[in-house]
């Protein structure tokens, strides 16, 4: 009897945690995405000045 209630919270915790790592999954690939280096703008480089090295 005890394994029978045990069951339905221990697969409803399985699929919890389960649609946690999707959704932390898409949030990172979203973010790798928004950071993209070919997205991002070009800063200008300073020219070294001649007298400098």
């Amino acid at each position: 009897m005890l394994l029978s209630m045990m069951t339905l919270p221990f697969l409803g915790t399985v699929l919890l945690v389960d649609a946690i790592a999707q959704h932390l999954q898409t949030l990172g690939e979203t973010s790798e995405e928004l950071l993209r280096g070919d997205r991002l703008p070009t800063l200008p480089f300073p020219e070294p000045h001649p007298s400098q090295p």
